[in-house]
């Protein structure tokens, strides 16, 4: 006997390249430590200190060097669009035009007071122009032509790898002042970049089989066993089990911290700046606040968001969450509190006071 099995109709897959349009990816963080802004002399002397960047060459300023860290980008992505953003610093009007160079750098280093180390650094030949600026007024903020071709050569290098710096460097006539690090965190020169890394692959045709008739058999017939009773074993009282061990006390905060570098990263010890916000996530809604000088270890991070690099941090009093790192520093200890535990490795004296 024969089961009747419908006729299925086969549709055959073309080989089609099939690129995945993805949406771009976007990056963008603020100059993060004194280091990473500066500025050279006609007569090559460098200033890392200034409360403004001068960009251009009236005020006898020849270069003006801006270090970004820690730039999230996969080597070999493409650059669909970057610019650099600048907060005026003063109201100026002259007429400026600037150009933009990449450092030919697969990790750039901080800059250094060294006399005519910015103009020394080698640069790619790739540019891109800056004309005739309009008027700045003091605290707006200017937004540069489209600079993705300066970056890309930076992104293209082989032995660049996401996560490492980048260094950018503006030369120019005229006269414009911009918001450095050390004049306001908050308003230090920003880095905006676009990019995709889209992969190209091809779809194979799927056969699909054609049934055929399947003879299908009648099951035997099998006769139902009889159940068979399972013995069931005696009851027994259980003897009482011993008391649970009690638990390991609280761990007790190290009292250790990474040395101090140029860079902030998971495990650092850190101290709060100024009362500011804890977040449930970089850039996230707002879970709590952390008062001025508490301390904290970094354990995640960083993730670059909202023009700001967060940091989730575990803090030694109050609540715990993602913070924005330029309202807090680098401890080569960890910042203790009067209400905190701390473990001794041997007897010590208890005073009522110091040399008490």
């Amino acid at each position: 006997m024969f089961q009747t099995v419908r006729e299925l109709s086969l549709s055959r897959n073309k080989n089609t390249a099939q690129v995945a349009a993805l949406a771009p990816l976007i990056w963008s963080a603020r100059i993060t430590a004194t280091n990473n802004d500066a500025e050279e002399s006609a007569t090559g002397a460098i200033s890392l200190f200034d409360k403004d960047l001068d960009l251009g060459g009236d005020d006898g300023t020849a270069l003006v060097g801006l270090r970004f860290q820690d730039v999230m980008i996969p080597q070999g992505a493409t650059i669909t669009k970057a610019y650099l953003e600048f907060t005026a610093e003063e109201t100026k009007t002259a007429l400026t035009s600037l150009i933009v160079r990449a450092e030919i750098s697969d990790n750039s280093v901080a800059f250094v007071t060294t006399e005519k180390t910015l103009l020394l650094r080698d640069k790619f030949a790739t540019e891109a122009s800056w004309k005739k600026l309009l008027l700045w007024t003091s605290g707006n903020v200017e937004q540069s032509p489209d600079i993705s071709q300066v970056i890309q050569k930076v992104v293209d290098r082989p032995l660049w790898k996401s996560g490492n710096a980048l260094s950018l460097f503006i030369t120019g006539e005229g006269d414009r002042d911009a918001h450095s690090y050390d004049s306001d965190p908050l308003r230090a020169p920003l880095l905006y970049i676009e990019y995709t890394s889209a992969a190209t692959t091809t779809s194979a045709p799927v056969p699909i089989p054609v049934p055929t008739p399947t003879p299908v058999i009648p099951p035997a017939q099998t006769p139902v066993p009889t159940p068979i009773p399972v013995p069931q074993p005696p009851i027994v009282s259980s003897p009482l089990l011993p008391a649970p061990e009690p638990l390991p006390p609280a761990p007790i905060p190290s009292l250790s911290c990474p040395a101090i570098n140029e860079t902030v990263e998971v495990g650092d010890c850190v101290r709060t700046l100024g009362a500011l916000n804890v977040r449930s996530g970089a850039g996230g809604k707002i879970i709590g606040k952390q008062k001025n000088d508490r301390g904290g270890t970094i354990i995640g991070g960083p993730i670059g968001t909202k023009g700001m690099r967060w940091w989730n941090i575990d803090y030694h009093q109050g609540v715990d969450g993602w913070s924005a790192d330029s309202l807090f520093e680098e401890l080569s200890s960890p910042l203790l509190s009067s209400d905190m535990r701390i473990k001794t490795f041997e007897r010590v004296n208890v005073r009522s006071a110091p040399n008490g």
